[in-house]
């Protein structure tokens, strides 16, 4: 999502389909798991929930979270459904419903 711009790290999304067992948000067929890639190393990987709690190490950097939330707002440019997480403390799980979900999987993919 961030394509190597000003951001330290890149995004990408984990499909959790097990979203009506884990998540109680109704009409959640789906859940979409935010995670975090360092652009100086890119085989540091990590949700984005334990980048919010400081379990992600000290190797993402002071502005992780800064740059986390840039690139999120970036990537809802291109689909609007992730703006919800901007809305949210953690941007860390977006539930999809059914339509979101073949949106993503389909149109959304390839942007």
């Amino acid at each position: 999502a961030a394509a190597g711009t000003d951001g330290g790290v890149r995004l990408s999304l984990r499909l959790d389909l097990r979203a009506d067992d884990l998540y109680e948000e109704d009409g959640a067929f789906a859940a979409a798991v935010v995670q975090v890639h360092s652009l100086t190393d890119p085989t540091l990987l990590a949700d984005a929930a334990a980048l919010w709690e400081g379990r992600a190490g000290a190797h993402f950097g002071a502005r992780a979270r800064v740059d986390t939330v840039l690139s999120l707002r970036r990537a809802a440019r291109v689909w609007p459904p992730l703006g919800r997480l901007l809305e949210r403390p953690v941007p860390d799980i977006l539930t999809l419903d059914e339509d979101e979900l073949n949106e993503l999987l389909g149109m959304a993919a390839p942007r």
